[in-house]
């Protein structure tokens, strides 16, 4: 019995040197009477008829507490093996572990050289550079770089992928690529490192550093307690809180205001809340003087009815402020501050109009008044009904008091 002779035929083609995609790979060449396509299909077809993959089951943990910040994707290290994380899971990665450990290697390096650029430390700085050019060239020689197509396919779904491919600049097909300029330069300013003599300059730093007031962090940059600190910038900063406590110690950052915010706003609100601290009283550390001459001195200018010098003057003195004491120029400035006052006007209490009402019409005590969108309808009601030529009158000189001219005729309502 003769053994048939085996006959080997080249079903694909010849081997070649394919240059793609930026380097050499194996390839073949197919014959040109041969569809390379279709014979490849039926190897694969071929294959599946006493080929079955074997079934391998993924270990998954919960991710533990240290590890909750790596983000979805990413991979990470645990009790020594590598895996990625899913949504809510760590999912055990089989293969390429050295490669993934080496390159996750790379990238904690790379994140100290990016946070050491912020310092001016430029001895440091060059030593965490020499690392990572140590750390680097050690992955591209086992590896390959970071750009290659095999590292590709395992790093392009991790979210850290893009910046160790951003330590490699693509010089075009055919060339290997090059280092990115961090590997021997700086490639971030670093922050100016704050120095002051004294608090306001402090403030100031602290101000363009932080945009709020941080007691502790101007006391740190002069090495001066928070007393300290309080009493130089007095008048410069103020305590925006409810109470003031005992101590100074036990504000917070977000009740400490500049002079600028301390003089707008709603200043009437706020010196009222200085005037209440004033009657209760306030620890040693406020000067509550200082914060009253401050808030009084930029307290809004009063609008005054358009009316003679002398009512402008009584209804000032009426409001707390002693003209006397005024200097010619604000006192012509109060009484150029004027303003109209309709009835009707919603921003006119009705106890304003209750009191003149009951002093016109000798009522006191006896009367109330509603608002009505239409002003005709605001009106007196007492004991004793009034007639509609008397109710009239009264609308006439109270508007005569205020801006000086009447309503209307009351024979013509």
């Amino acid at each position: 019995m003769t053994t048939p002779q085996v006959k080997f035929r080249n079903i694909l083609g010849e081997l070649t040197i394919a240059k793609l995609y930026g380097g050499e790979h194996l390839g073949v060449t197919a014959p040109t009477n041969l569809d390379l396509r279709k014979e490849i299909s039926k190897i694969g077809k071929a294959i599946a008829k006493f080929y079955e993959p074997s079934v391998t089951q993924t270990k998954v943990i919960q991710i533990p507490p240290q590890l909750q910040k790596v983000l979805p994707n990413a991979f990470c290290e645990h009790e020594g093996q590598i895996y990625r994380r899913t949504d809510y899971q760590l999912e055990l990665v089989p293969n390429q572990q050295e490669r993934i450990r080496a390159a996750m290697s790379v990238a904690k390096i790379l994140d100290l050289v990016l946070r050491m650029q912020q310092y001016e430390d430029e001895k440091e700085l060059a030593k965490l550079r020499q690392l990572l050019n140590q750390k680097y060239d050690e992955f591209a020689i086992r590896f390959g770089h970071f750009t290659s197509k095999e590292n590709l396919s395992i790093f392009q779904e991790d979210p850290n992928y893009y910046r160790l491919r951003a330590l490699e600049i693509d010089r075009g097909k055919g060339k290997s690529p090059i280092k990115a300029p961090i590997f021997h330069q700086r490639t971030v300013r670093a922050t100016p490192r704050y120095r002051a003599n004294n608090a306001k300059d402090a403030l100031a730093q602290c101000l363009d550093a932080k945009s709020y007031i941080d007691l502790d962090w101007i006391a740190n940059l002069i090495d001066k307690s928070i007393s300290h600190v309080i009493t130089e910038l007095e008048g410069d900063i103020f305590y925006n809180g409810t109470i003031p406590p005992t101590t100074v110690q036990e504000t917070t950052n977000s009740e400490w205001i500049t002079r600028e915010e301390f003089i707008s706003g709603n200043v009437v609100a706020r010196f009222n809340k200085i005037v209440a601290w004033q009657e209760s009283g306030v620890p040693n550390w406020l000067n509550i003087d200082k914060y009253h001459q401050t808030i009084a001195s930029n307290q809004p200018i009063p609008c005054l009815p358009t009316t003679d010098v002398d009512i402008k003057v009584r209804c000032a003195a009426k409001l707390g402020i002693n003209v006397n004491a005024m200097t010619p120029d604000e006192l012509n400035l109060l009484l150029r501050n004027t303003i109209r006052v309709k009835l009707g006007t919603s921003w006119l209490p009705e106890t304003v109009i209750k009191e003149f009402t009951e002093q016109l019409l000798s009522q006191a005590g006896k009367s109330t008044v509603k608002f009505h969108p239409d002003p005709a309808n605001i009106r007196p009601v007492g004991e004793q009904k009034q007639s509609a030529e008397r109710i009239l009158l009264f609308l006439s000189i109270f508007n005569q008091y205020l801006n000086r001219s009447s309503v209307s005729q009351p024979h013509s309502t």
